[in-house]
């Protein structure tokens, strides 16, 4: 183009406003349409990635393998300190020694003018202990045993225990005369401790029984416990108790009025070591629950707590289990000798447990049985541990008092005291040991349901079932119903009625709204006692409850359709989480 057409263009553009903007809109169209318009871009040819693989025989894209080695093994490293050996629990269960012996008593001291007051006790000589036992007898001032042989035998613990004598056993006869006295019989606490443990010593007692406890114990009255006067010295180490050692006449005409065979220890006496459930180091009775549960921590108190968070491996469906292992310091200030102070399963301060309901009893000898100790009904109570949901429950109205013995008083709604709209329903039908398969269900404001001491996979309605194996969750504990209208009261037992039932309800399923199901199974102890023999002249039945249990295993990521399908058994997908 020529400059002068150039100009001559340009003011023709500029002399035409109309023409600049059709010029200005075919651009902006033009820029726009390519922008739009696909870019070809050039690219490698291989797999598509993000395609889906939906089997069968689908292959996925190939990938080249890599050749692996062996690792060579790493040196270990020796501790820079001692590291103590494992603890290994005694071989021999009980290592008190056993066998007879014969002791010669010192002198009797003289006797006092003036009477001891009611809290004192006479006076005793000088200990002479009984060679390869740990006994050792003293005479009781002003009487007359001073200087006269005694022969002692410490039964063996097989023939004891065989008898339904769980402690100590021991025989005291004359050895030469026969004249009746008094004397101190001490025990070595030190090896009591060593064969029993668990605070055995500060719990113990010492009884007098028949002779016949050791040979025909089955016999009515031959297990009869007649109370000694005991101290337990933890200074001197040893456990002490005054016996009267009756003269010839005198054990022959006792045996006759109690109308029980007594030739078998003639001028002798029976003497046992017993325990109770409880001491200053507390009680091993059944139930745990103990006031420091409603304590509260705040800076004030001084308290130190602590979480360890145990991470669980990501659900496929539904909610992986929240686990920590929690501490707090204040929880031990709570236990005190009319509480079971005893450490939980993790150790003393520390717990774990996924959420229980627990019921409370009261003992027998204030329910109208005489000398009982035994749990008897004490009315409908609940409370309940759940993460969110804990405290003591009330009933929603007054149907429970009206509700069947059968259901315990219990078959209502129950809420919260701080009542969070989470409903909480008593049922029974459940196979899980107790007398009428009570166990607890609890639905929370989002629809997920609880379920305590079920035993046995819930089916597609929520009813108990026999479903899969026994998850231990139901703790019983023998219960005794003397009055008329408690529950498993029977008019032809009177006041010997009584049945198993719980004293906790552990937690064993969750199940959410979409049907995926969490499951927690239990390793519960159990302990055995005489029950009824407070009642019973020492004649009671060994009977088991739940001493106490610990959670065994956690499993999730399974849907309770798969599980009510397989029986119970494992998916292959959920992987349990086992505690140990």
């Amino acid at each position: 183009m020529h400059v002068s057409s150039a100009r001559r263009l340009t003011r023709r553009r500029t002399d035409s406003p109309s023409l600049l903007r059709r010029l200005a809109a075919i651009t902006a169209v033009s820029v726009v349409g390519s922008l739009l318009a696909p870019v070809s871009l050039a690219v490698a040819a291989g797999p598509d990635y993000s395609r889906k693989w939906s089997p069968p025989d689908t292959p996925l894209p190939a990938t080249k393998s890599v050749d692996g080695h062996d690792v060579p093994a790493v040196a270990v490293t020796k501790p820079a300190h001692p590291v103590p050996p494992t603890w290994q629990p005694p071989k021999t269960k009980h290592p008190l020694p056993k066998g007879r012996a014969e002791v010669r008593l010192g002198t009797s001291p003289a006797a006092k003018q003036q009477a001891h007051p009611a809290n004192q006790r006479p006076a005793a000589g000088s200990d002479t202990a009984a060679a390869g036992l740990p006994v050792s007898l003293a005479p009781i001032e002003g009487l007359a045993l001073g200087g006269q042989k005694i022969q002692v035998e410490v039964i063996d613990p097989a023939t004891s225990s065989a008898a339904g004598i769980p402690g100590p056993v021991l025989t005291l006869r004359h050895g030469e005369s026969e004249a009746p006295g008094a004397l101190r019989v001490n025990l070595d606490a030190t090896a009591l401790t060593e064969s029993y443990g668990a605070d055995w010593v500060s719990r113990m007692r010492l009884v007098t029984m028949p002779a016949c406890s050791l040979t025909t114990p089955q016999v009515a009255g031959c297990l009869a416990q007649t109370p000694v006067e005991s101290q337990v010295d933890l200074t001197a180490k040893k456990v002490s108790g005054d016996v009267v050692l009756p003269g010839g006449d005198t054990a022959a005409a006792k045996s006759q009025s109690q109308g029980v065979a007594a030739a078998s220890a003639p001028q002798g006496v029976v003497l046992a070591a017993v325990t109770g459930s409880d001491s200053g180091a507390g009680t091993y009775s059944a139930s745990p629950l103990n006031i420091s549960q409603a304590w509260e921590a705040g800076s004030s108190s001084g308290s130190f707590t602590y979480s360890y968070p145990i991470q669980a491996p990501a659900a496929l469906g539904g909610a992986a289990p929240q686990v920590a292992l929690s501490y707090d310091s204040a929880s031990v200030d709570g236990k005190t000798s009319s509480t079971n102070s005893q450490a939980s399963w993790i150790g003393d301060g520390w717990d774990y447990s996924p959420g229980f309901v627990e019921r409370t009893y009261q003992q027998c000898s204030k329910d109208g049985i005489t000398g009982s100790g035994d749990d008897c009904w004490a009315g409908a109570n609940l409370t309940v541990s759940l993460a969110g949901h804990s405290g003591e429950l009330v009933p929603k109205d007054g149907s429970c008092l009206t509700s069947p013995a059968a259901t315990e008083q219990s078959a209502c709604t129950w809420r919260l005291k701080g009542d969070d709209g989470t409903k909480v329903e008593f049922l029974t039908g459940a196979s899980n040991g107790t007398w009428n398969g009570s166990y607890i269900k609890v639905t929370d404001t989002g629809g997920i349901v609880y379920y305590f001491g079920l035993a046995h996979l819930p089916d597609a309605s929520g009813n108990p079932s026999t479903v899969g194996p026994d998850s231990g969750s139901a703790w019983t504990v023998p219960v005794y119903s003397p009055n008329s209208g408690d529950p498993c009261y029977d008019a032809a037992k009177g006041k010997a009625s009584w049945c198993q039932m719980a004293w906790r309800w552990n937690l064993d399923y969750v199940v959410d709204p979409h049907g995926n199901l969490t499951s927690y199974t239990y390793a519960p102890e159990t302990n055995y006692y005489s029950r009824g023999g407070g009642q019973n002249n020492g004649t009671g039945t060994s009977t088991a409850y739940t001493r106490t249990g610990v959670l065994q295993s956690i499993a999730y990521g399974q849907l309770l359709s798969d599980q009510i399908a397989a029986n119970g058994a494992p998916a292959g997908r959920e992987d349990p989480l086992r505690l140990r």
